[in-house]
């Protein structure tokens, strides 16, 4: 039998690993998805799929808000439109290059 060695990642879910992609990136120094991934000891496939995930995301909220209302016990979340003064504010983002992912915008 052949033994393989391979570099094992623990599994880490999406909010975790998007917690920590945001974190490090918020520290103002653009890195790759690589380096992310080493960086962070998240797989780079993991990681791919937070940063697709974090541009859809917002994609969405530059056109949209999220507005929360308490009923009673209960909290109704729903999305509610910008106005144009601020979608306007917001262009700028939808400037982002996208990787050909097959997810998303292309």
């Amino acid at each position: 039998m052949i033994s393989m060695s391979i570099n094992h990642v623990p599994r880490v879910g999406y909010g975790e690993a998007m917690r920590a992609v945001m974190r490090e990136l918020s520290n103002g120094t653009p890195m790759s998805i690589s380096a992310l991934s080493k960086k962070l000891r998240i797989d780079r496939r993991t990681i791919s799929n937070v940063i697709d995930l974090l541009l859809d995301v917002q994609d969405v909220l530059v056109s949209k808000k999220i507005d929360t209302t308490r009923i009673g016990r209960r909290f109704v979340i729903r999305f509610n439109n910008r106005t144009a003064a601020t979608r306007k504010k917001l262009d700028s983002v939808l400037n982002v290059v996208r990787r050909k992912t097959g997810r998303g915008k292309e």
